[in-house]
């Protein structure tokens, strides 16, 4: 919790903090934080941020394996949320999330896939996150969601192979 005042001091609007703080809390209590954390971060850097350095990281990562795809759902949508900062795509790439996230892609079925796929998008445009997209087995699973996948899922798996091609010596 101090980790968590610490990072969103950075963020003087009291009711952010308190809203935040209650979210984070929820979340070590239930899968359902991951929503309202999405809601938070929504076009706030800072709030991103505020969000990976407090550790929520991991915990997402956990409700990606979760049976329920609502909870799948919001953990993979706040991850692409978070995966549009760069610190926070290492973080999210260093926490073997692609794995998983490629697991969504390839047999989730509706938000949850589209949240997914727009994980990974995001994960593949930041140089610090290559590695370990590509070592997560994501070329064969993108290719073959871009060839078949429902149209949106397979724009973005079309726009994280084009990342990763121009990445590519």
């Amino acid at each position: 919790l101090r980790e968590l005042m610490a990072a969103a001091s950075v963020v003087p609007d009291t009711p952010f903090l308190s809203a935040l703080h209650a979210a984070w809390i929820a979340l070590r209590e239930t899968d359902e934080a991951a929503a309202v954390l999405r809601a938070l971060c929504v076009g706030s850097g800072s709030t991103r941020t505020a969000i990976c350095t407090a550790g929520a990281v991991p915990y997402l990562v956990s409700l990606l394996g979760s049976d329920h795809e609502e909870t799948q759902e919001q953990a993979a949508g706040l991850l692409a949320s978070l995966a549009m900062d760069p610190g926070c795509a290492e973080a999210i790439a260093d926490s073997a999330a692609v794995v998983p996230l490629l697991r969504i892609c390839s047999i989730g079925s509706g938000g949850a896939r589209l949240d997914a796929a727009s994980a990974v998008r995001n994960l593949s445009a930041h140089p610090a996150a290559h590695a370990q997209v590509v070592e997560g087995g994501a070329v064969d699973v993108l290719e073959s969601l871009s060839r078949d996948g429902p149209p949106k899922v397979a724009g973005l798996a079309q726009s994280a192979l084009t990342s990763l091609a121009a990445a590519t010596p």
